[in-house]
């Protein structure tokens, strides 16, 4: 199916259009034209991402120069320390809400008293699910007031389950399936390698690492002419940084960055020995950051739960990409959407060449990434399975032995 179907608007308020694409296939883009589309229309869009600021900081980055004037509105801009308006609502841009109750109430407010016509678009849709006890959920309250006054929802997801499961009988749907580039590469393009290790160093009882494996990783980049890597780990920060000083303790030929709610650390090889400390703070987009150091041939991220869904590691201009991940799955009973959307290999890419993406990661975790790969391979019409499951745990939470 043609996305570009999705756009027209249908006439029944409060009408859900549920977007489907995968990991990484550009669905940002697409809430990109989307908005110019509502603009267009004089329908002011409201962008909800998740609560976390650093999606908000790559969406107003990704946002163009030019069709919308490259500007963009977001609401905790519009919202002094204290939590009263600050400016004006321009009705020529997004507008962009995180998705927390107190954001999402004074996003509502704000649309109430100006009367404006606008439409929510929801990034990462199956965060913003409504669950059927969403009454007694603060956040999922304050999402439905904005739903009720919008005339169309559009869903953003590439992890579509939980969004088919809990829409309500009575609420009228469609779901799109976004088309695929050729240059897109998923799932079934990765390398798996298997990491068997089961000796663990713990440090206050929290999982470390897995020295034999991390050895195994990062010497087989050494052998290749660039290795960038993504290595998913707690999302302890200190065992982020344990890990991160042993990397440069043992292979000082990588850059290593350490990503999380507080910023981003880079520690860059030098010439005489060791490394020097760049700090960048948490509004900083991790692409940006990539940018700067993409001349390096060796390079990892380690990072936490910022990871597991959302966030492209890939530098600006998309010349460089990662090619390898290192994921160690710390949850015994993972969401099936958790490991497919934690796939950040996943992506198009503009090499002249066909990339080899190599995933580390347990047998069993893979076992599940693919299992729940073909899930969410369905058509328009298969999507109903989830609907008519009894149990929707067998698909969306899938247990790891």
């Amino acid at each position: 199916m043609e996305l570009k179907r999705a756009w027209v608007l249908n006439s029944d308020r409060s009408y859900v259009h549920m977007v489907v694409g995968k990991v990484q296939s550009g669905k940002t883009g697409e809430i990109i034209r989307l908005c110019e589309y509502l603009l267009s229309k004089e329908i002011k869009p409201v962008v909800i991402v998740r609560n976390r600021k650093c999606d908000v900081e790559q969406f107003v980055g990704r946002f163009p120069c030019e069709g919308v004037r490259g500007r963009v509105q977001t609401m905790y801009d519009m919202l002094d320390a204290k939590g009263r308006f600050i400016g004006s609502l321009n009705n020529k841009v997004p507008l962009v809400v995180m998705g927390n109750k107190s954001q999402l109430l004074k996003a509502h407010e704000l649309l109430m008293s100006t009367g404006v016509e606008y439409t929510v678009i929801k990034d990462e849709g199956d965060m913003h699910y409504q669950s059927k006890s969403r009454d007694e959920k603060p956040t999922e309250c304050k999402l439905n007031l904005l739903e009720e006054g919008s005339n169309n929802v559009y869903s953003f997801t590439a992890t579509v389950a939980s969004l088919v499961r809990n829409q309500p009988e009575s609420g009228s749907y469609k779901i799109y399936d976004m088309s695929l580039s050729t240059n897109y590469y998923g799932v079934d393009h990765f390398k798996h390698v298997p990491i068997r290790s089961r000796v663990t160093y713990d440090f206050d009882s929290h999982s470390l690492m897995d020295k034999d494996d991390i050895d195994k990783v990062y010497n087989e980049g050494l052998k290749s002419p660039k290795a960038w890597g993504i290595h998913n780990t707690s999302r302890m920060r200190f065992v982020q940084y344990a890990i991160s000083d042993y990397i440069q303790e043992n292979f000082p030929q990588y850059v290593v960055m350490t990503y999380n709610g507080t910023g981003t650390l880079v520690h860059v090889p030098q010439e005489t020995g060791g490394h020097k400390t760049i700090t960048f703070e948490g509004g900083v987009p991790i692409s940006r950051v990539l940018t700067l150091f993409k001349n390096y041939k060796y390079l990892t991220v380690i990072t936490g739960d910022l990871a597991n869904r959302g966030i492209s590691f890939v530098s600006d201009d998309y010349s460089v990409h990662c090619d390898f991940q290192y994921y160690r799955c710390l949850n015994g009973h993972p969401h099936g959407e958790q490991l497919l959307q934690a796939c950040r290999l996943s992506g198009v890419y503009r090499d002249t060449t066909a990339p080899t993406l190599k995933f580390y990661c347990e047998p069993e975790t893979w076992e599940l990434i693919q299992k729940h790969y073909d899930y969410s391979n369905q058509n328009e019409n298969s999507y109903q399975i989830y609907k008519e499951l009894e149990k929707s745990e067998t698909v969306c939470r899938p247990k790891l032995n």
